[in-house]
């Protein structure tokens, strides 16, 4: 193997099974890690289409949601800036969310590309 692959294949991620993404801003690992259940739950998924209550959510995560998440849909932007570690979780495998309804506490995540 040469150096420059190994180099390429050390700062790339495999995200689902033939897509290659570079690794986002570096986050905290306990930030990372309470989410990290529904990032695997998404990579493992090859729906294009997920739509799931926030009680399914926090079962997949094995924890409650925080009270920002039921209250504000900034909290679901597909947006990584600013604090939102969470986003990663689903942009990272390649999902967007779409369809949020805070009322019913429900949101889809659609498939990009």
């Amino acid at each position: 193997m040469s150096d420059q692959h190994e180099n390429e294949s050390t700062i790339r991620v495999l995200v689902g099974r033939h897509q290659w993404k570079e690794p986002g801003p570096r986050r905290s690992v306990e930030a990372v890690s309470k989410y990290n259940p529904l990032l695997q739950y998404l990579a493992r998924s090859d729906a294009l289409y997920l739509k799931f209550s926030f009680t399914e959510i926090e079962k997949i995560l094995g924890a409650p949601l925080p009270q920002s998440a039921r209250r504000y849909s900034a909290w679901w932007a597909n947006n990584q800036d600013g604090g939102h570690v969470q986003a990663a979780s689903w942009l990272d495998v390649g999902y967007h969310t779409e369809n949020l309804d805070l009322n019913a506490g429900t949101v889809s995540f659609r498939k990009a590309g």
